[in-house]
């Protein structure tokens, strides 16, 4: 299922800023708190799109996604990224203006790939680490590595396993190349999702070693000002970030609650401006109260069932089609997602513009349910009932 939640924008949004009310309603834009149905207080969208920035102000945001470590190149937790998208920049990031889904340029200011295994990066020039170090050519050809070295046990090492070198070229170039063309690399180099592509700083990262994860340094809109152990996060505004005039926020609260009734009550009490995600169940109690608008929309996450076809029975690929064939997701959406999601019949989500088949419910293709193929499809399995329950 995909579930209804945010684009993962929160960073952008927070760099545009504007006063708290401004803010809140703009999320309606459809760029917001990701991974959930994020809810805040606000009004309606064509009022957010209408009003001016102002500057100044700090946002209190009731946290209750899991922070591991706002290191990007070791987290593996979205209520982590979505702080880390904030304080760090990716060499490219995704954008979408509400039809498709694009990887632009970030630190990065070109991209070309003179071949099919070669991409070359122009560098914004000037952008400067929170600790006041140039992001440069060395800078960024360190961070990179820093993510393929064995030695440093990144879990996203995997991301540039082909990257044979990265060269230099001058001061605010640097050339990456790959043994062979690899397609998944604009996803690799971005700030949120690829997180191998987040730009960290080197002095901090020996400065703090292990601790570098509580102690973050990057070049985004905000710079990270502490952290009180399941308590809060603080970040502040970065003066001297390279687009103009941005951010407008002076700073940002992070309540880190663990329990959703409590963040809710938050929310309904009016003590945080915004939550960063709500369980499926808690939706219609927020979108009873007039107060608060509840924003929300096809993302490409999905769930789906996992089978080990190492073992026995899933290692017969008709077992395993007998299973996908018996899940009902209509009755999983509309009872285990409170009808917060929408029926998936491939890992392929609709903002997937360039790959996702709208007609696949339909066509015949993808996985979809029907009990008397899921049947069929067990009676051709190699493992019979009695010989091998399920």
């Amino acid at each position: 299922m995909s579930e209804q939640s945010h684009k993962d924008k929160l960073a952008e949004i927070l760099a545009a800023g504007m006063n708290r009310r401004s803010f809140m309603k703009l999320m309606g834009s459809g760029a917001g708190l990701a991974a959930g149905s994020a809810i805040m207080g606000g009004s309606l969208v064509q009022s957010a799109m209408a009003a001016a920035p102002k500057r100044g102000g700090t946002i209190k945001l009731a946290w209750v996604d899991a922070v591991d470590t706002l290191d990007p190149h070791f987290t593996a937790s979205l209520g982590s990224v979505k702080i880390i998208n904030n304080v760090f920049n990716g060499l490219l990031k995704v954008a979408y203006d509400g039809k498709k889904v694009s990887f632009v340029p970030d630190l990065a200011e070109t991209w070309e790939m003179p071949d099919d295994k070669t991409h070359v990066f122009k560098l914004r020039k000037g952008v400067k680490f929170h600790n006041g170090d140039p992001c440069d050519a060395t800078a960024v050809k360190w961070s990179l590595e820093r993510v393929k070295d064995p030695a440093v046990g990144s879990p996203h090492a995997w991301k540039f396993e082909t990257l044979a070198g990265i060269d230099i070229v001058d001061e605010s170039t640097i050339r990456m190349r790959f043994s062979k063309p690899y397609a998944f690399l604009p996803v690799a180099l971005t700030g949120s999702t690829g997180r191998a592509g987040t730009i960290v700083s080197k002095r901090a990262v020996e400065q703090h070693g292990k601790a570098f994860g509580r102690n973050p340094v990057g070049t985004g809109p905000f710079k990270f000002a502490g952290w009180r152990e399941n308590e809060s996060i603080t970040l502040e505004r970065n003066p001297d970030y390279f687009e103009p005039g941005l951010p407008y926020l002076d700073g940002v609260q992070i309540l880190l609650i663990k329990e959703p009734t409590a963040a809710v009550a938050a929310m309904m009490s009016g003590q945080v401006d915004g939550m960063s995600l709500s369980p499926f169940q808690l939706i219609p109690q927020l979108k009873a109260n007039r107060n608060l608008k509840v924003y929300g929309e096809v993302e490409g996450n999905y769930s789906f069932v996992g089978m080990n076809n190492r073992r026995a029975p899933f290692d017969d690929p008709m077992m395993r089609k007998a299973v996908a064939a018996a899940i009902d997701r209509n009755t999983i959406v509309k009872q285990g997602y409170f009808g917060e999601a929408i029926p998936a019949y491939s890992c392929i989500s609709p903002p997937m513009t360039g790959f996702y088949d709208k007609n696949i419910g339909k066509s015949g293709r993808g996985q979809r349910f029907d009990l008397k193929k899921a049947m069929e499809y067990r009676k051709q399995s190699k493992y019979q009932a009695e010989d091998n329950p399920v």
